[in-house]
């Protein structure tokens, strides 16, 4: 009985996949049928809420033939396809961006082999790192000098609007090393 079953089920799928095979070869789609003013029609009824129904949209005005007139009265709409392409882009990058936690980032310095502890200052756009380590003038200074580095995870702090760091070396107030350091976050971020 399981064997009859998996014989009509391969059976099926052999089947939907030669017509869309055939479907795909006959050149009988609707979009390949259109005429220009039917193109320009359909671009300009997009929504244009998502990138899926700009990527439509650009389909329909990439499909125009140069020398027609719908061609050149698409001028606008290239424009502002672009522009909402761009924007919509700019709002999928700047939500894809997860935000680095300060946990995340203790872990990422812990795993470089830095001995240290990371917590959110009173100050909300400072981090505070805590190592024993800072009380040596030339540790700080090449600790602070990775941080401040292109590649270094202090580009997500960056974006994620920290813009100082304050480096201790013992947990304890009034004790040991306590100062703050600009991240030198550019423009870039």
């Amino acid at each position: 009985m399981i064997r009859a079953w998996r014989s009509i089920a391969v059976l099926l799928c052999i089947g939907i996949f030669a017509a869309i095979v055939v479907y795909n070869l006959s050149g009988n789609h609707p979009f390949k049928s259109m005429t220009p003013a039917e193109h320009l029609e359909a671009a300009k009824r997009e929504s244009l809420d998502d990138l899926e129904s700009v990527r439509r949209a650009w389909e329909h005005v990439a499909s125009l033939p140069v020398n027609s007139a719908e061609f050149s009265a698409a001028d606008d709409l290239r424009k502002r396809l672009d522009e909402r392409e761009k924007a919509l882009r700019d709002k999928a990058e700047s939500n894809a961006v997860p935000r680095l936690t300060i946990k995340d980032f203790e872990g990422a310095l812990k795993n470089l082999g830095y001995d240290l502890t990371a917590q959110q200052s009173d100050n909300p756009n400072e981090i505070v790192v805590t190592s024993a380590d800072f009380s040596d003038t030339e540790r700080r200074v090449r600790f602070l000098s990775f941080i401040r580095g292109k590649h270094t995870v202090t580009g997500s702090l960056c974006r994620d609007g920290f813009n100082a760091i304050r480096l201790k070396s013992s947990s304890l107030p009034f004790v040991g090393f306590n100062n703050s350091y600009s991240l030198d976050c550019s423009s870039e971020y």
